[in-house]
């Protein structure tokens, strides 16, 4: 690892924040620079907090997995507006993430992320937009400005453009901050029990000024079963070329136990995580609770809901 990358120093001045701030001594100290370490060696990348290592909103449930242009999982605002049903008015999302509460000690500090946005249709043209907001102790954050605009103009497919705007950085040294504008293209078709999905990202449209800030560039596959009476299955592959560990894999499930509500879960490797929670669908509106335990980072908690108008 080069240390000369920023996402290294940002730590590093992080942990040093932390060595001198009063009232942070002895087990307290070392368990919060066992984490922010952890973070160099298991995370690295800046951004991770927003990307990796598992999506948020109801995609933390099953990791993504489970996708339907016409449910919850294909409204998600923040997730590429060629998955979602082109015949909805309009909709509003919020998530909410709460990261690795049983790190021992740090139960009790501050890791989360704030997620709000809109999908609105006009025709055949199908808009998302969202606005995501980390947080790490109050030291450290990232926000994100997500702008998605999708067709079905073609026959039997749908694609969208996304761009993403990224502020990364300490929140009290402007020095040690990126601004990074990103770009990605998205598939969806949709067949008679399956739809396929393909969508790229961290095409960047701005370098960054410093290496250690930027996104390898990613592309994932899906196969994602139609909504069948017991629920959904499906299957994700995401390929990363410039990193590692090049192909990831994610399987999950969606179990249908009444008409309204649905339990899932999922299970990835690279890292090797698992997931479940629970979704409560109504005409307009639902809400959705999730966790996800990461072998290194332990267990976090996810919550989030939807606003639906149709025509």
């Amino acid at each position: 690892m080069e240390m000369k990358s920023s996402p290294t120093r940002c730590l590093l001045y992080t942990i040093t924040f932390f060595l001198n701030r009063e009232g942070l001594q002895g087990k307290n100290m070392m368990l919060t620079c066992t984490f922010l370490l952890s973070l160099l060696m298991f995370q690295r990348i800046s951004i991770a907090a927003m990307n990796e290592p598992f999506p948020m909103g109801y995609s933390m449930l099953n990791f993504g997995t489970i996708l339907q242009e016409n449910s919850i999982s294909g409204r998600q605002s923040w997730i590429p507006a060629g998955f979602a049903e082109d015949t909805i008015l309009f909709s509003l999302s919020s998530a909410y993430t709460n990261f690795y509460s049983a790190m021992d000690n740090l139960r009790d500090k501050d890791f989360h992320q704030i997620a709000l946005g809109f999908f609105l249709n006009i025709k055949k043209i199908d808009v998302k937009g969202s606005g995501i907001f980390f947080n790490a102790l109050g030291i450290y954050q990232e926000n994100k400005g997500f702008l998605s605009v999708g067709t079905s103009i073609i026959p039997y497919v749908k694609f969208s453009i996304e761009v993403e705007f990224y502020h990364i950085g300490l929140t009290r040294n402007n020095k040690a901050s990126e601004n990074l504008f990103t770009g990605g293209l998205s598939f969806w078709l949709p067949l008679k029990y399956i739809s396929l999905s393909l969508s790229s990202k961290n095409i960047y449209f701005t370098d960054a000024s410093q290496y250690g800030f930027k996104q390898p560039f990613s592309l994932s596959l899906g196969l994602h079963t139609n909504s069948h009476r017991f629920g959904a299955q499906g299957i994700l592959m995401t390929i990363k070329p410039k990193t590692d560990g090049k192909i990831s894999m994610y399987i999950g499930e969606e179990l249908l136990i009444h008409p309204n509500v649905a339990i899932n879960f999922a299970v990835s490797c690279k890292p090797l995580m698992i997931s479940f929670g629970i979704s409560f669908a109504l005409r307009d509106h639902g809400i959705y609770s999730s966790f996800v335990h990461h072998p290194v980072l332990g267990w976090s908690q996810g919550i989030g809901m939807e606003y639906v108008r149709s025509y």
